[in-house]
């Protein structure tokens, strides 16, 4: 016999809300009838849970609690047919470990006229570092910069802020 099939390979998602992984995902079909999905849970490739889900629920939700992850949590998804046959996996993680700096976290700042020089060291991270988040407060707003992973300086105008009477 045929094993099930995903409609579309690329449908399932993860989302964290609090401690409760919620995961959805796409139909499968067959040529007979999906009987049931069989959906496993990993935590840094250790499996953690592991339930079988009627043909008829495409949501999920699973309480990270009492979970400890350093990296990843990864979901595998296969529907089943009547057979006992299944499909391929649907498969998708989130990482839960944060960027960290190369070496020790290093911000220089200089002034220079009315111009604040802001340069940092890179960070790296068990994915990829996208960008950086720069916040510079004032008195009166929050000013933020999202840089790009590679750019390791911005320059910002003081000018309005300088106490510099002309």
């Amino acid at each position: 016999t045929i094993p099930p099939i995903w409609i579309d390979e690329t449908n399932i998602a993860l989302n964290v809300n609090e401690n409760l992984l919620i995961i959805n995902w796409g139909e499968a079909e067959d040529n007979k009838k999906i009987d049931k999905y069989s959906l496993r849970i990993f935590a840094d490739n250790k499996q953690i849970h592991y339930v079988e889900l009627l043909d008829t629920i495409n949501e999920y939700e699973f309480n990270l609690e009492n979970v400890e992850v350093d990296g990843f949590i990864s979901v595998k998804i296969n529907a089943v047919d009547e057979d006992q046959n299944l499909s391929s996996f649907l498969i998708a993680s989130l990482d839960f470990q944060p960027p960290f700096w190369i070496g020790e976290p290093l911000i220089n700042l200089e002034i220079e006229d009315d111009i604040l020089y802001i340069s940092w060291n890179n960070a790296t991270d068990n994915k990829e570092v996208k960008n950086y988040t720069v916040k510079i407060y004032n008195s009166i707003e929050e000013d933020v910069f999202i840089v790009e992973y590679g750019i390791n300086s911005i320059e910002y105008d003081i000018s309005e802020y300088s106490s510099n009477d002309e």
